[in-house]
């Protein structure tokens, strides 16, 4: 590498606010590494391990692939914010459910060539707990969230389902 391209590397790396870096420490690093990802130890394939640093201190952490560094980076945020953190663990963890079962009842409910006799079988039951429900709680305001959750579908699925009646 010429003196010219390194000086560019070095002032893409101040840049990026990364104190201290240089090809001399990036090469020292690199080395003590075993030319790997510091944390997925796999080697790159073609493309350079990245200078990874601390976005608010400046200071520098080790090399990573590019993949691992964004993940680093994400990581990061998310520390700083636990409760989306939180969230977004949940989410995963949901699997998709209930939002995934309720938009694929939504479309059942508007295609009648689909599982029909399902979509009747539930409306049925919906009307049968609905009326059941009004005797405790008169508005229907009220019922709707509770049909909704025992059901495992959306509110705007209950009223179409009550809309019928």
């Amino acid at each position: 590498m010429t003196k010219h391209l390194r000086s560019q590397q070095e002032w893409q790396w101040l840049k990026h606010g990364i104190n201290g870096a240089s090809r001399a420490l990036y090469d020292a690093l690199l080395d003590r590494q075993d030319r790997v990802c510091y944390v997925c130890r796999e080697a790159p394939n073609d493309r350079r391990l990245v200078l990874d640093h601390n976005h608010e201190t400046g200071k520098i952490r080790g090399l990573l692939c590019g993949r691992c560094n964004i993940l680093a980076g994400q990581v990061e945020l998310l520390m700083k914010n636990k409760a989306l953190l939180d969230k977004i663990i949940s989410y995963i963890e949901a699997d998709g459910e209930p939002l995934l079962s309720e938009a694929q009842t939504d479309i059942i409910g508007f295609d009648p060539n689909l599982t029909r006799p399902y979509v009747d079988y539930k409306q049925k039951q919906v009307r049968k707990r609905y009326h059941e429900l009004l005797e405790t709680q008169p508005k229907r305001s009220q019922t709707i969230p509770i049909l909704a959750t025992e059901f495992g579908l959306t509110t705007r699925t209950i009223r179409r389902y009550l809309e019928k009646m």
